[in-house]
């Protein structure tokens, strides 16, 4: 397989960065009429170089006046090493430190120095050119790195220069995969016959012709018409290579610059990021809670709040935990590089990394905060892993959102998951798609629902326990339900919990009532029977004890035995006299075409009081059917 790489060409603003590339590829990235006009890069310009080992790597050009950093930063984020342009006329300039430094806080690993216009300039200043550049770069991922003079005129030094990018380049390592196909975009134009097309260094994943992908942070679903790679029609890209991508179902204006391509449903956009970050030891002042930036990652640029977690404010060179609160969604991976900028007038102040990047809005304290993130700055993908579990606590975590919490590819992420669930530390909760919670939690679910079913025996001694959609319901407090279903059965399983008829009662309890509660049973039970077809009403059963609590009590027992019927809102039947009702109905019924309300007034007995309960219960027993203002039997199926 090929190598992709990917090499940016950085520094100050006219010191031959475009000349440069054109002298390496024989391309002129400045394609604008404004770039022809004022001879300065305005906008990024891509093309590829073929090195003499077989490698090509794509080449971005970025802009060094010190109005487009936000481009620069935009280009600066996909590439894999960096040319650092220096005019030997004039040596280390603004542009070419904040490009430096730029390219240091992304994390760009390795690189080389081209020293252009030696053709304007004799040995000596060429020495002190070099030295110049020598001083900038001590202590930085360049120092070391060739430092290679080169005439973009005449052509001088070009060879070296060319076998100077390809042993960095071989040197190089293709920066790990995720898996997850994401492709910043940093240019979007219109091709005659084609529509929309976008390009970016793709950072992750694959992708093919015919491919769905998601456009983020909008959420918008596009397919993918087709492929360039270096200028070559392909049918597929995979992270590394810089991409041209044509897109069915979407205009240019909808795709502006700063919107993320990638593998549908795969990632979810945050206000959110907790960072580690890093301030440069030049930024004019500290940052303390909720100082206002700029956040450039990859390809987007967005205002933000910083908020340190671990001091009280981060000091010029210091390196701290922070969250990031944006101003408008972005979408990350653990991993992933920012630079930082302040907020007005615009520089370069700091940078970091995306430790978490679907965070809560942390409060005060903040140690439990620190104390994960120190997990995720350092541990391995088990404690992580570990981690993310314990935070999604009751709601359980879906392996399908776990790559996007932990920046990793499938198969690492199926094997720290399998030793997990060796372990115990995590219980699989669906079988068919792996959904997982924190063992820990999954306990504590089990002890509330242990605790909820004591309460409710203590409470109500004489109730059998509470339903089982009830006493979830109480315990979910956040819960996703396949937790609560799981714990309830665990403990179903362990014999510590009994359901009967849709109740669930600890199995060590049994229904119990004193011997007030008996008598009291007894007389209201005497109550009902006697009133007959004139049932008595809760309330005029409460007056007749003197207790509506334990006439409450009683009438739940009589009617879990059976004994006695509740008819309408407030009615107790006898269940004999109830049954004899039903039949003298039937028999009335069977020899007459039907029975209103007044008919059924003179069979009973009784007033509309009792008449209109009986007549609705009798409906929704299916024994009768009301048509129009008479009841008629229903016909038995």
């Amino acid at each position: 397989m090929s190598r992709r790489l990917v090499m940016g060409a950085a520094g100050h603003i006219d010191h031959g960065k475009t000349a440069l590339i054109k002298l390496l590829t024989g391309v002129d990235c400045d394609r604008l009429p404004e770039e022809k006009a004022r001879g300065i890069t305005i906008e990024l310009g891509f093309t590829h170089l073929a090195l003499p080992s077989g490698v090509t790597v794509g080449v971005v050009d970025v802009p060094g006046h010190e109005r487009f950093v936000r481009t620069m930063v935009a280009g600066a984020a996909g590439i894999d090493f960096v040319l650092l342009v220096v005019a030997a006329d004039e040596a280390v300039m603004p542009q070419t430190r904040e490009h430096l430094a730029i390219c240091r806080l992304l994390g760009i690993p390795r690189g080389l120095v081209a020293l252009t216009k030696i053709d304007l300039i004799d040995a000596d200043l060429l020495a002190l050119a070099r030295e110049d550049v020598t001083a900038l770069v001590a202590g930085t991922f360049l120092e070391g790195a060739p430092i290679v003079p080169v005439s973009n005129v005449t052509g001088e030094g070009k060879d070296a220069l060319v076998a100077a990018i390809d042993r960095v380049a071989q040197a190089a390592v293709e920066r790990p995969d995720s898996g997850i196909f994401r492709l910043p975009v940093d240019r979007v134009f219109t091709r005659h016959g084609f529509g929309t097309v976008v390009t970016g260094t793709a950072v992750g994943g694959r992708v093919s012709v015919g491919d769905e992908l998601e456009l983020l942070p909008e959420r918008r679903t596009v397919r993918v018409r087709g492929l360039q790679v270096h200028g070559e029609t392909v049918e597929a890209a995979a992270a590394g290579q810089r991409t041209a991508i044509n897109l069915h179902g979407v205009a240019v204006e909808e795709v502006p610059r700063g919107t993320l391509l990638a593998a549908p449903d795969a990632l979810t956009p945050t206000y959110l990021l907790d960072v580690e970050l890093t301030l440069e030891p030049d930024a004019p002042r500290p940052i303390t809670a909720r100082t206002r930036a700029r956040v450039h990652l990859f390809t987007r640029e967005i205002p933000a709040r910083v908020v340190p977690l671990d001091v009280a404010q981060i000091e010029p060179g210091a390196r701290a935990l922070a969250q990031l609160r944006l101003a408008a969604p972005a979408t990350a991976l653990p991993g992933d590089r920012f630079v930082l900028r302040s907020y007005s007038p615009p520089a370069t102040i700091g940078g970091g990394v995306v430790l978490h990047a679907l965070p809560v809005k942390h409060r005060r304290p903040f140690q439990q905060a620190v104390a994960d993130l120190r997990v995720l700055q350092t541990g391995d993908l088990l404690a992580r892993l570990e981690v993310h579990f314990r935070q999604a606590g009751r709601r359980g975590l879906d392996p399908a959102r776990l790559g996007a919490l932990l920046g990793v590819g499938a198969r690492p992420l199926r094997d720290a998951l399998g030793v997990l669930l060796s372990r115990r530390r995590i219980v699989r909760v669906d079988k068919d798609t792996d959904f997982a919670v924190d063992a820990d939690a999954l306990a504590q679910i089990r002890q509330d629902l242990i605790r909820l079913l004591d309460e409710h025996h203590r409470a109500q001694p004489t109730e059998p326990g509470l339903s089982r959609a009830e006493l979830l319901d109480r315990a979910a407090k956040g819960a996703e339900p396949k937790v609560l279903h799981r714990a309830l059965q665990d403990l179903l399983n362990d014999a510590q919990v009994v359901l009967e008829g849709g109740t669930a009662r600890l199995a060590t309890h049994a229904v119990t009532a004193d011997e007030t509660l008996r008598q009291v049973v007894d007389r209201v039970a005497a109550l009902v029977r006697e009133g007959g077809l004139a049932a008595p009403s809760r309330h005029e059963l409460g007056e007749a004890i003197g207790d509506a609590k334990l006439v409450d009590q009683a009438l739940a027992m009589l009617t879990r035995d059976g004994r006695v019927v509740r008819v309408g809102e407030t009615l107790y039947y006898d269940r004999d006299a109830l049954a004899r009702a039903e039949q003298m109905l039937i028999d009335y019924l069977n020899q007459h075409d039907g029975i209103d309300a007044q008919g059924m007034k003179s069979l009973f007995g009784v007033s509309r009081k009792w008449t209109i309960p009986l007549a609705e219960h009798f409906d929704a027993a299916r024994l009768t059917l009301r048509v129009g203002d008479q009841r008629v039997l229903r016909r038995r199926e």
